[in-house]
């Protein structure tokens, strides 16, 4: 990156860079709240690649976006992640996807949207009811636990529901194994803390086909995601952030 043709973190780089008092609030207090929060995306030790070309296959593909209005990005995945997150589906060509976390379903949706007529796509949630106890440590924001009577309803009633199927229990104890995998892809964006992260990673490993796309949601924003994910270098093929994006992504070995 470069500021004024000069090259970043270089002296003259430093030199350049405009440290006045109006300058130094005005990059501490943006007009615009969600690029504020990105500038505290610093966890995480993985490289940054641009999303066209980790998924350099499919950076000319179609894609189908639906209710892209319906989405608040605070709270999940922005317009570009969840783009991001589609070419990556047709990257490895994903007929069989598997999510953890459903939140209102506008990812669930989109996914639905993007594979094959014969394609399906498994989403995973806690129980509507009873206590939210987890199998798990997770503390404060780290739960992740969104509002229960919003779990799914934006592809409530959906013609891609069909391709649709809600699974309800902790991903901590539920037995992987009949969620109908082998899976292309597996998208984890459910509880957030580190042993969380590590036991859903693990577990997705089980069921993702050689050469399937894993990825995470939430990090470099989350500490405890970063560090769980970072944990996997050596273990996936290609891991990395995605430029401009909350996600990681890498390869199961063996394709």
């Amino acid at each position: 990156m470069r500021f004024g043709g000069l090259r970043r973190y270089s002296l003259k780089w430093w030199i350049a860079l405009p440290f006045s008092l109006g300058h130094i609030y005005r990059r501490l207090s943006p007009k615009d709240p969600t690029i504020q929060g990105m500038t505290f995306w610093w966890h995480g030790e993985l490289p940054r690649r641009p999303a066209v070309e980790v998924f350099d296959a499919a950076a000319g593909s179609d894609l189908r976006l639906l209710n892209p209005g319906r989405r608040d990005p605070s709270t999940s995945t922005t317009l570009f992640e969840v783009a991001c997150i589609l070419l990556g589906l047709r990257q490895v060509e994903a007929a069989r996807v598997l999510e953890i976390g459903t939140f209102d379903g506008n990812t669930t949706l989109n996914l639905a949207a993007n594979v094959p007529e014969d394609g399906f796509v498994v989403t995973v949630d806690l129980p509507l009811e009873g206590d939210s106890d987890l199998a798990l440590q997770a503390e404060g924001r780290e739960r992740n636990v969104t509002d229960r009577t919003r779990v799914g309803e934006q592809f409530q009633g959906r013609p891609e529901a069909s391709r649709i199927r809600q699974v309800f229990g902790d991903s901590a104890t539920l037995d992987w194994g009949e969620f109908g995998g082998p899976f292309d892809v597996i998208f984890i964006d459910g509880c957030h803390s580190y042993d969380y992260v590590v036991s859903d990673t693990e577990r997705a490993l089980g069921v993702l086909r050689p050469g399937g796309l894993l990825l995470w949601h939430d990090y470099a924003e989350m500490e405890s995601v970063s560090r769980a994910v970072d944990s996997f270098r050596g273990k996936l093929d290609g891991l990395c952030a995605l430029e401009g994006t909350r996600l990681a992504a890498g390869f199961k070995k063996g394709a």
